[in-house]
């Protein structure tokens, strides 16, 4: 199985992101110094429902089956260290029934932590 790995930087001070090279063990390592004013974030391997790379800080809406149907949800794509993977913090108090939540709808990008929303509304959501 091949992985791309992949990072990008968000500039503090310059409010911009950058999309740094791939990585790769053939083509040689790309060192990064990092600092302060710096967050990197690293390609989660998915797309959304558009084909869009998914990236750490992404924010995605999906849809979630419920007992009450299916229910819109925003959150945060995150790295959960104990479960070694990458997975949406989602914004709404559902702890109780995570066992009993199943995806049904590929996620949408509907913006990122650091720029917020792309339609520029809802930014309620980063608060």
């Amino acid at each position: 199985m091949n992985r791309i790995v992949k990072f990008r930087v968000w500039h503090k001070r310059e409010k911009r992101m950058e999309y740094l090279p791939i990585f790769s063990p053939f083509v040689g390592i790309t060192c990064y110094e990092r600092k302060s004013d710096m967050e990197i974030m690293q390609f989660t391997g998915l797309l959304d429902r558009f084909g869009r790379e998914i990236w750490e800080g992404d924010i995605c809406e999906t849809g979630l089956q419920t007992d009450l149907g299916i229910v819109k949800h925003q959150g945060v794509m995150m790295f959960n260290k104990k479960q070694a993977q990458f997975g949406l913090d989602v914004f709404t108090k559902l702890e109780s029934i995570k066992e009993h939540i199943e995806q049904t709808e590929a996620p949408e990008i509907i913006g990122n932590i650091y720029e917020g929303l792309y339609s520029g509304e809802n930014s309620e959501l980063l608060k």
